[in-house]
């Protein structure tokens, strides 16, 4: 590629941006950087000049605008879910730009994790959740490396730790006062707040994850017309709780004038069946089994227990 500064002032010639070198200008600093090659880069610098009418050149002695510390993985700790994926890179400290980049192509096909039955890795970089646990995540590659002109080529070997996640428990974190104002003052509310746990009981701090109920009748339900209302599905805030409380509340009809109602509710988070847990941690069980009396068109509030 030949450049003819005398030219380009000459002609009034505009930059991408539209702007012109000055027509007096005869002194000035340039840089030259490949925008395609993340690694070593392939430009070499040489001048020649023949007239001097519009200025000078001097002979620059390039620097090479390589990588240093730190390389690293660009997510270290990173959580996923069981029989989820998750992508992970590279970025290197960017010399010159005084910035992380990502430098992902220079350590493709040399991804690896410590324990296979945990956590596998494509050679991009895509891992994928297998078992529950936490393993290690490593790769390696050659990075071009900050060191005056001959831009020495330094081996890396980043490494940080994968913890596979799958949804265990549901834990009761509030409960309401009974809410005795629904129904047109003839019903009973309480609101249920929960936030997801991992199969070990750790808290699981993921937004996004979707939790489902399932409300299923019981044996001895004599409440023919009456209504039982429930929100039915939520999503995770990024400490795992739900953004929003689990309503229950039942509203009579004066046409069953002593019943009973008996429901059985369960969850799933992100598709998995969980089990529930109370707020002290001491109980657990599959479900919660609702229970509502309805006697002249006035309702007790549920009473709710976390069975087996």
């Amino acid at each position: 590629m030949w450049i003819d500064i005398g030219k380009l002032i000459r002609e009034h010639t505009p930059d991408k941006n539209g702007k012109t070198l000055p027509a007096d200008l005869t002194s000035g600093s340039y840089e030259f950087r490949d925008l395609t090659d993340n690694g070593i880069g392939s430009l070499f610098e040489g001048k020649v000049i023949f007239d001097k009418t519009y200025g000078h050149v001097a002979y620059g002695c390039a620097s090479c605008c390589g990588y240093y510390l730190p390389v690293q993985l660009t997510f270290d700790p990173f959580d996923f879910f069981f029989q989820d994926t998750f992508q992970n890179g590279i970025s290197a400290y960017d010399y010159c730009a005084d910035t992380m980049s990502a430098v992902d192509g220079s350590f493709y096909y040399n991804w690896g994790t410590g324990d296979t039955t945990i956590a596998s890795v494509d050679g991009y970089g895509l891992h994928s959740g297998i078992g529950p646990g936490y393993t290690s995540s490593f790769t390696s590659g050659l990075l071009a490396s900050q060191g005056g002109r001959i831009c020495p080529l330094r081996s890396h070997s980043p490494s940080g730790t994968a913890r596979v996640r799958k949804p265990g428990f549901l834990q009761v974190v509030a409960t309401s006062d009974p809410n005795y104002m629904v129904c047109l003052s003839s019903g009973c509310e309480i609101d249920v707040w929960y936030r997801v746990l991992d199969v070990n009981g750790a808290s699981l701090n993921m937004a996004g994850m979707k939790v489902l109920e399932t409300v299923t009748l019981a044996g001895g339900n004599t409440c023919s017309y009456s209504t039982f209302d429930d929100l039915g599905q939520w999503t995770t805030s990024p400490t795992g709780n739900l953004t929003t409380s689990d309503n229950i509340l039942f509203c009579p009809s004066t046409s069953d004038q002593g019943c009973v109602e008996s429901l059985n509710q369960t969850f799933t988070v992100n598709g998995y069946p969980v089990l529930l847990m109370s707020q002290d941690g001491g109980t657990t069980g599959t479900k919660n089994a609702i229970t509502i009396t309805s006697a002249n068109g006035i309702t007790s509030c549920p009473r709710i227990a976390i069975t087996p």
